[in-house]
């Protein structure tokens, strides 16, 4: 379950915690699924700002940034009553206007939706050469705003 994903991510913060570990932020690229189901695009914005806020939480005192990847697409392999990739996109806008330190970025910038230009032939998933720009990006983005904390 989603109880049980979450407890283990945390525990294993902590347990780098104990080992000298230090997470110094978190990349998010999500919400593909959740752009092709109507309820759960309604409930995006909701979630996610909980998401980030419950993990902030629970790995106190330490200040976590947050580099959000804006999505570009809905998820092509799952059964889906909508294509509310809008709804998605704002809420991730709007998270990043209600919490602190969170950046978004657009995957849009990376990739053509209409021609399917940086994606896989399976047109769900980005291709090698998108997903190094935007290793590059996320390490620019972070290293521009945070870099400070190394």
């Amino acid at each position: 379950t989603s109880a049980t994903f979450y407890k283990n991510f945390i525990e294993r913060i902590q347990a780098s915690d104990r080992e000298g570990g230090v997470v110094r932020g978190l990349f998010w690229l999500q919400g593909e699924s959740d752009a092709a189901s109507r309820d759960t695009a309604s409930r995006y914005r909701n979630n996610l700002k909980k998401f980030f806020t419950d993990i902030r939480n629970d790995i106190k005192p330490r200040f976590l940034p947050i580099i959000v990847v804006k999505i570009a697409g809905y998820d092509t392999f799952m059964e889906h009553d909508t294509h509310d990739l809008p709804a998605v996109r704002a809420a991730e806008d709007a998270v990043q206007r209600e919490l602190p330190n969170i950046v978004t970025i657009d995957a849009l910038k990376l990739v053509n939706t209409i021609t399917g230009e940086g994606f896989n032939l399976d047109r769900g998933h980005y291709n090698v050469k998108t997903e190094i720009a935007l290793g590059k990006w996320l390490a620019d983005t972070y290293l521009s705003h945070y870099g400070q904390l190394l």
